[in-house]
């Protein structure tokens, strides 16, 4: 509401990557009345169970997610920046042993290692994960409430099927973290809304 305001009262574009555009789209739904004109999402998963690379945390978040979850919270307060950092960086591990080579390759490329530099200076700056939002997620990971396209959240259902503002949603072709079979429920998941889903060349930062 006040993004609108600033904007003169229009409404609004969101535009969100990971798993912020399944948060845009649950918020859409639960909150209707919302200045919102379209959403946009770029590697945003809803069926977690299509990570390959996801299969064998969830089977160990099953059996002690609240155990873990319990102690990084009483320690650092939630998940710290640094190891939410190194998981990203272990999730793209050939790009971090080939970077020599990547450089020596395209040393008169200002283009490509333009965009090198910014996705490590993205990298650089994501936060870490705060207790409560780390838990709520770890829960929607694991359960996979998603999939099917409801949220409970308590005695509350939050329906995707209520999303109806147009949806432009993006799945990368060489995404481990959100691959297409995982972004792609979007186009079922959403029948009252205009969906459109393209798949494009990169990795989930790239």
């Amino acid at each position: 509401h006040r993004v609108s305001e600033l904007c003169g009262d229009r409404d609004l574009d969101v535009v969100a990557w990971s798993i912020a555009g399944a948060m845009a789209l649950l918020t859409s739904a639960a909150h209707p009345d919302l200045p919102v004109r379209s959403i946009t999402a770029f590697g945003s998963p809803l069926d977690f169970s299509k990570i390959p690379v996801m299969a064998p945390l969830r089977l160990a978040g099953k059996i002690c997610a609240e155990p873990a979850i319990d102690v990084l919270d009483a320690v650092f307060g939630g998940v710290p920046a640094p190891l939410v950092q190194a998981a990203y960086r272990i999730t793209a591990l050939d790009r971090e042993l080939t970077r020599p080579w990547f450089i020596a390759s395209n040393i008169t490329d200002a283009d490509k290692l333009g965009r090198m530099e910014f996705v490590d200076r993205f990298q650089e700056q994501i936060y870490g994960y705060a207790g409560r939002a780390f838990r709520q997620l770890a829960r929607i990971t694991v359960a996979n409430d998603l999939s099917s396209g409801a949220l409970h959240l308590g005695e509350r259902i939050v329906d995707l099927a209520d999303v109806t503002v147009p949806v432009l949603a993006f799945a990368g072709t060489e995404d481990i973290l959100a691959p297409i079979p995982a972004v792609e429920p979007v186009t079922r998941l959403l029948p009252n809304a205009r969906v459109r889903f393209v798949r494009v060349p990169g990795t989930h930062l790239g």
